[in-house]
């Protein structure tokens, strides 16, 4: 095995990215990487360490289609004047999501914790 993916909760992330990296493995890590910028400074420090590669799971940024995109917005004649632009990711996860997903543990995921709808199901 040369590499490793780790789609842990966030809060677990940082403990198996330095295992992976100590044991030289190649790391694709779901973001966000890590809780703070100290963690995830921690992480590459390893890594560089190690001489393994590291990569985040934001698969847009890795993609050729964000590079079309760019290209397509600065040719000057595909789209106007651009003056702004917003876009947002959202999706449908039940009631049960809260209660029965681990990334909406709180302990796990800090983006949850004191969020007053995570406790109304459970968490």
């Amino acid at each position: 095995m040369d590499a490793i993916y780790i789609p842990l909760p966030t809060g677990l992330r940082k403990e198996f990215v330095l295992r992976a990296a100590a044991a030289g493995k190649h790391i694709l890590c779901e973001k966000p990487c890590a809780t703070n910028a100290a963690g995830l400074e921690e992480m590459l420090a390893a890594c560089r360490a190690n001489s393994v590669q590291f990569m985040d799971g934001v698969m847009f940024m890795h993609s050729p289609r964000l590079a079309r995109v760019r290209e397509i917005l600065d040719d000057g004649k595909s789209v106007g004047e651009i003056r702004r632009i917003s876009s947002a990711f959202s999706f449908y996860a039940g009631g049960n999501f809260f209660r029965d997903n681990i990334r909406a543990n709180g302990a796990l995921e800090p983006i949850w914790a004191g969020i007053p709808s995570v406790s109304r199901f459970g968490r």
